[in-house]
């Protein structure tokens, strides 16, 4: 199925559902998580004085007081661990945000979440050809980056940003059995001094049945990845030996 923006479906009884802590996830450039761990706010904003032309200071669309990321040269793709052009959606990706972590997922597993798409592309104080350029906010998942919000969203007036989304709800059917990377993040297409704005929350797994062990869903701890990988790489290299061996 694959991602289904702004759909909501509520889980039968045999359903389990797990709200994931965000303070867990790793972040990347602009980036704050309140105290509870439910909400992440995220800006493409790079502390370069971005929206000078709408006469407002950068700390009016930056978080956390950290630059947003470059794209390219090691920056936000191998944070992502995705090759830099599957962040050039619809435009040049030049620079954005993410928060990421390892879930262990089931094919059929669902990710939840409400989301709000924030943008100044929509200013009308800027001049003619220097915007709408298409800032978007993103979810990585099955090694894919999934584009689900962009300028063309964000009809409302906002007191913040010059326009806004309503708030969304959003889900995200996994397709494989595995070990992965998810992430959400938002990223500047095109310029580098108009910033937009990814706010999330209420992210939650849910499952149909227990997975092998009993277990919901849950983020991979760092220690217990590293266990994983040590022992998959002997495994392999077992397999390897026995393979010459048997020549």
């Amino acid at each position: 199925m694959g991602l289904i923006p702004s759909l909501w479906i509520g889980a039968t009884q045999k359903s389990l559902a797990a709200n994931l802590d965000l303070r867990e996830w790793e972040q990347f450039g602009d980036v704050l998580i309140d105290a509870t761990g439910d909400k992440a706010d995220l800006s493409t904003n790079g502390l370069f004085g971005d929206d000078a032309e709408l006469g407002r200071n950068d700390e009016d669309f930056n978080f956390s007081g950290n630059p947003a990321g470059f794209v390219g040269f090691g920056g936000l793709e191998e944070f992502l661990g995705v090759d830099v052009q599957q962040l050039d959606v619809e435009g040049f990706a030049y620079e954005g945000s993410a928060i990421k972590t390892d879930l262990i997922v089931n094919p059929g597993d669902i990710l939840r979440l409400e989301w709000q798409f924030f943008t100044n592309e929509t200013s009308s104080s800027l001049e003619e050809g220097l915007h709408p350029f298409r800032d978007y906010a993103f979810l990585l998942a099955d090694g894919e980056i999934r584009k689900f919000a962009d300028y063309e969203q964000s009809q409302n007036s906002s007191s913040f940003f010059d326009s806004e989304t309503n708030t969304e709800r959003l889900e995200y059917v996994f397709q494989n059995q595995a070990t992965q990377t998810v992430a959400f993040g938002v990223i500047d297409v095109d310029d580098f001094f108009i910033s937009s704005a990814l706010s999330i929350h209420n992210v939650e797994i849910v499952t149909e049945s227990l997975p092998p062990g009993g277990n919901i869903p849950q983020t991979v701890p760092e220690a217990d990845l590293w266990k994983t990988l040590v022992i998959i790489t002997a495994m392999a290299i077992g397999v390897r030996l026995k393979n010459s061996l048997d020549l």
